[in-house]
């Protein structure tokens, strides 16, 4: 499912191998870590501005938008939280972790 989806504030999957039984899955590079870990992490959420919490909630919200609204069929998370929000180097955030997310396929366009 995430192969197919293209959208800034979605990690963007580069590829996938096996070796045996092990599987591996490569996202791009999040600089940044989670959100989760900025605010709970070390540095308490210091390191986050007001302005910049403002455009986490907003990169948050466009890519919930685009999967609610743009993908076809729309796609649910279903697994939302800070340890899901990435922040790249610049601080943009972008959803990951799609392990139980569904494709609603009963919407019609």
């Amino acid at each position: 499912m995430l192969s197919k989806i293209q959208h800034p504030n979605i990690i963007s999957l580069l590829g996938c191998s096996s070796n045996g039984d092990t599987r591996f899955i490569v996202y791009e590079l999040m600089q940044n870590g989670s959100l989760e870990t900025q605010l709970h992490g070390p540095s308490h959420g210091s390191a986050l501005t007001w302005n910049m919490r403002m455009n986490i909630a907003l990169d948050t919200a466009r890519g919930l938008e685009y999967l609610h609204e743009i993908c076809n069929p729309t796609v649910i998370h279903r697994d939302l939280k800070s340890s899901n929000i990435l922040l790249d180097a610049n601080f943009n955030a972008k959803l990951c972790d799609f392990g139980f997310a569904i494709a609603d396929g009963s919407r019609q366009e």
